[in-house]
C-alpha cells in the first residue's frame, strides 16, 4: 500500500493528549544521559550529538506528536538513529536514550509495523555503534546482541499492547459516536412526531371551529341575500361579507392541509398583494394602491408568506385604528434585498406603541426570516410599516 504525500488529518487520541508528558519524558531522558555521561568521564564532545537530538526533536518530533504527521516522524527517527549511534560511539550512556525513543516510535508512527521497524533500526544503530566502540570481540557482540534483543522484545511487547489498547479505544469511541448519533436521531424523530401531533391537533381545532364558522357565515350571507330586493343597498355589504368569509375559509382550509396561503396560489405574491389592497379599499372606503419598483422575481415561499402576512396585518390595522383616507403599498425588488412598505395618512399611533399580538406577530415572522421590521408612527402623522428581507 502506498502512502499519500499529504499527511493524515490531525487526531486527538490518547497519545496526543499526553503530548506535554512526552516532552517532559524526553527532556528527562536527555538530561540523565548528559549527567551520567559527564560524571563517568565522557568527552565534552558527547554534548554535540545530544544537543542536535534536541534540535531534531523540537521541529520534527514534537510536531509529529501533535499532528500525527508521518513524514515529520520518519525524518525525525532517521536523524535520531544517526545521532544515537554517534552518542553511543562516544559513551555507552547514550543507550539510555532508547528509553525515550522506543515509546516515541509507537506514539508517532502508524501502523504498528512501521513503528516496529523504527524500533529495530534504533536498536541496531545503538548496539552496533556500541560494539564498534568496544571492539568487535565475541563478548561485546554477544552481550550487545542479547541486550538489544531483550530491549527490543520488551519494547515491541509494550508497543503491541498499547496498539491493541488504542484500537479498542478507537472502536469504543466509534460505538459511542454511533450511539450518540442514534440518540440524536431518535430525539429529532420524537420532536418531529410531537410537532406533527400538535399540528394535527391544531388542524382539527381549526377545522372544527374557524372553518365551520366561516362556512356558516357564507351560508347565512347567501340566505339573507336571497331574501332581499334586487335594489337593496345591503346586498353589496353582504357580497363583501361573503367574499371575506370565503377568503378566510380558504385560508383555514389551507392551514389544515399544510398548504401555502390560499391567496398565493393565484397570481403569486403580487397578485395576493393586489387583492389585499383592493379588499382594504372596499371594506374601509379608502383609496388604496399598490406600486412595484424594480424587476419582479420569484422569491422563496417563506418570503412570500412573510410579506403577505405583514401586508395583511398592516392593512387590517388601517381599517381598525388609523381612520386613514389613503393607503399606499410599495413592493421593491432590489439587487441585495426585498422590501415592502405600507403607508397611510391616518391618525398614527401614540408616542408609546401599545402592545398587541399583531405587531409582535409581524416582528416575529420577519425576524425568523432574517429580516427587519420598522414601524414609524406619530400622532396625527400617519403610520409607515416597512419590512426588509435579505
Amino acid at each position: 500500500m502506498t502512502e499519500s504525500n499529504a499527511d493524515p488529518a490531525p487526531e486527538t487520541g490518547w497519545w496526543q493528549r499526553m503530548v506535554p508528558w512526552w516532552h517532559a519524558w524526553f527532556a528527562a531522558t536527555v538530561t540523565v544521559t548528559v549527567a551520567l555521561a559527564l560524571l563517568t568521564g565522557a568527552p565534552a564532545l558527547v554534548l554535540l550529538p545530544l544537543g542536535l537530538l534536541v534540535v531534531d526533536y523540537v521541529p520534527l518530533g514534537a510536531h509529529a506528536l501533535r499532528s500525527d504527521a508521518q513524514r515529520h516522524a520518519i525524518a525525525y527517527f532517521a536523524v535520531a538513529a544517526a545521532l544515537l549511534a554517534w552518542t553511543v560511539a562516544l559513551h555507552p550512556a547514550g543507550l539510555l536514550l532508547l528509553i525515550s525513543l522506543y515509546p516515541q516510535c509507537f506514539a508517532m508512527l502508524s501502523p504498528f509495523a512501521r513503528a516496529a521497524a523504527a524500533a529495530v533500526v534504533l536498536t541496531a544503530a545503538g548496539y552496533v555503534s556500541n560494539a564498534q566502540r568496544e571492539g568487535w570481540t565475541r563478548a561485546s557482540v554477544t552481550t550487545g546482541l542479547v541486550s538489544g534483543l531483550i530491549n527490543l522484545t520488551i519494547a515491541l511487547a509494550i508497543g503491541l499492547f498499547v496498539d491493541r489498547l488504542l484500537r479498542e479505544s478507537d472502536r469504543r469511541a466509534a460505538l459511542v459516536a454511533a450511539l450518540t448519533a442514534a440518540q440524536q436521531e431518535l430525539a429529532d424523530a420524537q420532536h418531529l412526531a410531537g410537532v406533527q401531533a400538535e399540528r394535527e391537533r391544531l388542524a382539527r381545532e381549526i377545522h372544527d371551529t374557524l372553518a365551520q364558522g366561516f362556512t356558516s357565515i357564507v351560508m347565512l350571507a347567501r340566505a339573507i341575500d336571497a331574501g332581499l330586493d334586487e335594489q337593496s343597498p345591503v346586498r353589496d355589504k353582504l357580497s363583501l361579507l361573503e367574499e371575506t368569509a370565503q377568503a378566510n375559509l380558504a385560508e383555514a382550509r389551507a392551514l389544515v392541509a399544510a398548504l401555502p396561503p390560499a391567496d398565493l396560489t393565484e397570481g403569486g405574491l403580487l397578485g395576493a398583494l393586489r387583492r389585499a389592497t383592493d379588499r382594504c379599499a372596499r371594506e374601509n372606503g379608502v383609496a388604496a394602491e399598490l406600486s412595484v419598483r424594480g424587476t419582479p422575481r420569484a422569491l422563496a415561499s417563506s418570503y412570500d408568506v412573510v410579506l403577505l402576512r405583514v401586508a395583511q396585518e398592516a392593512l387590517a390595522n388601517v381599517g381598525k385604528h388609523s381612520r386613514a383616507r389613503h393607503v399606499a403599498m410599495t413592493m421593491t425588488y432590489g439587487s441585495t434585498e426585498t422590501s415592502l412598505e405600507v403607508c397611510d395618512d391616518g391618525v398614527g399611533l401614540p408616542a408609546r406603541l401599545p402592545g398587541g399580538f399583531g405587531l409582535a406577530g409581524m416582528r416575529q415572522r420577519v425576524e425568523e426570516a432574517g429580516g427587519e421590521l420598522c414601524v414609524e408612527a406619530t400622532p396625527g402623522g400617519g403610520t409607515t410599516v416597512r419590512v426588509v428581507l435579505p
